[in-house]
């Protein structure tokens, strides 16, 4: 699961599920004076995407974190994709203290229950694991 984000004040941002991968700070507008192709590399003709592209979705502005978690685990649960939930609070991210790092990871764990990707069992596991961590302190 791939999703490119673009702010005219932050830049480009690639993730790769849900893990940040790439980020660009130039915020110059996505211009092609030749259309937009999905799937090829037009400064080198000979490259094509090899494999599917089940689902293109755009936006007319670049999405909050919670939008980009929604709409990820809404793709992920319907694609039936394995994603991390790690990968949206990871131990070494910003968090002010280990209270924000668990209240972040319970709202995530939210999302793949709501989305099926984590059992409730599983999630309450998930979670007994945040809270004994000592992440975010």
């Amino acid at each position: 699961l791939d999703t490119y984000t673009f702010d005219r004040v932050a830049g480009k941002d690639i993730y790769h599920n849900g893990v940040p991968s790439a980020t660009d700070n130039s915020t110059g507008a996505l211009v092609s004076n030749t259309g937009t192709t999905l799937g090829h590399f037009r400064a080198i003709p000979i490259y094509w995407f090899q494999g599917d592209l089940a689902e293109v979705i755009v936006f007319d502005r670049a999405l909050t974190a919670a939008e980009r978690l929604r709409v990820e685990t809404q793709l992920a649960g319907k694609y039936g994709l394995a994603v991390q939930v790690d990968s949206y609070v990871p131990c070494n991210g910003p968090w002010a203290d280990h209270a924000h790092y668990v209240r972040e990871h319970l709202r995530v764990v939210d999302q793949f229950i709501l989305n099926r990707l984590l059992t409730v069992a599983q999630a309450k596991a998930a979670h007994a694991a945040a809270q004994a961590s000592s992440c975010g302190g």
